[in-house]
């Protein structure tokens, strides 16, 4: 009696176990963050910051932590290094000179990154850009792309 005690509660202990890894799992592999996007409202006076994670799951989370701005690196791009073509009634962007980078404090910036970041603007934006400019705040990029429309 006392052995087939001892082996129910083991058994029920070892099923409980792995339902937990199976759910963990599950959450960890579901939630993992894929993008992380900032939202401005540019219409509202105060002008307030609202960051979501994009999930793999689909889901958007709304979290609660931001960066300071103000000691962020900006680098501000000369819009004229974009041409447009439209191809079947859509506008595409194309890049007609690549140009040096400079910082906020007029020196000179040669992060890889930032191309990568402007590369990728060209092949997802369809719209004249009127102005963008690029942010570092600590490991973390940032665009701020405002289209002419």
């Amino acid at each position: 009696m006392h052995k087939k005690r001892i082996t129910i509660l083991i058994s029920t202990f070892a099923i409980l176990v792995l339902i937990a890894g199976i759910l963990f799992t599950k959450n960890c592999w579901h939630n993992s963050i894929v993008a992380r996007i900032q939202i401005v409202n540019i219409n509202s006076k105060s002008k307030k910051i609202s960051n979501y994670d994009v999930l793999s799951n689909r889901k958007i989370r709304e979290i609660h932590d931001s960066h300071d701005f103000s000691i962020a690196e900006k680098i501000k791009v000369d819009p004229n290094i974009f041409g447009t073509y439209t191809k079947k009634n859509q506008t595409h962007l194309k890049l007609l000179k690549k140009i040096p980078l400079y910082n906020q404090e007029q020196r000179r910036v040669n992060d890889a990154n930032y191309w990568k970041m402007i590369n990728s603007i060209v092949q997802n934006v369809h719209s004249d850009i009127y102005k963008l400019t690029l942010f570092r705040v600590h490991k973390h990029y940032y665009a701020y792309v405002q289209i002419n429309q």
